[in-house]
């Protein structure tokens, strides 16, 4: 225990060693919080302390403990107080402003992304997008023209035989014309022939 306050005494220099509050309960239990890793409640146990003993090492010492602990306003108000109580005495006041400086530009950078409008979110990239295959070009087939209706040519009519009595009537009329010329050649044979025969009926007598 001795070796812990001994640890935390020498950080605040040749201030605080005249006045440290070696029988304070409540230091005593800061001591015991901060060995075993409890800063926030090691920190307001000092604070404790000095309350009841006011002394620059339990000041300083409830500030540290605040620091590590994240507590950052808290400490830095504590920093700020150990200062103005024991600026003067203190050989570590460059060390305790440090603090105060890295401190207080995280609160700010906390502010700042607590009230800073929020970002769009980022958008996915796409891909472009795909042109759809081109068929291929076919060439259209020529136009055939349609064929020409050609009307359906009737036959031309039969001829018609000739009726059953009319091929008869030519026929008796081809046999009388037969007769007709035979007989006419028969008499102009006869006729022919009569002087000779008259010639012969004379010499006979």
């Amino acid at each position: 225990m001795h070796s812990l306050r001994l640890l935390l005494v020498c950080a605040l220099g040749h201030a605080a060693l005249a006045d440290e509050p070696e029988n304070n309960e409540h230091y005593k239990a800061g001591s015991r919080k901060y060995a075993v890793g409890l800063y926030s409640e090691a920190g307001t146990e000092f604070e404790k302390s000095f309350e009841e003993h006011p002394t620059a090492t339990a000041l300083y010492n409830a500030a540290q403990m605040h620091r590590l602990a994240g507590n950052q306003k808290h400490a830095v108000e504590l920093y700020r107080h150990y200062l103005l109580l024991y600026g003067d005495k203190a050989t570590n006041r460059e060390e305790v402003e440090q603090h105060i400086d890295d401190l207080q530009r995280a609160i700010n950078s906390d502010v700042h992304a607590a009230t800073a409008p929020p970002s769009a979110p980022a958008q996915p990239e796409l891909a472009p997008p795909v042109a759809p295959p081109v068929p291929p070009s076919v060439e259209p087939a020529a136009t055939v023209p349609p064929a020409a209706i050609v009307a359906p040519q009737e036959p031309p009519p039969a001829k018609s035989a000739p009726p059953r009595s009319t091929n008869v009537k030519w026929v008796v009329i081809g046999v009388i014309g037969a007769v007709v010329i035979a007989g006419a050649i028969t008499a102009i044979a006869i006729a022919s022939s009569g002087p000779e025969l008259g010639t012969f009926s004379s010499g006979l007598k």
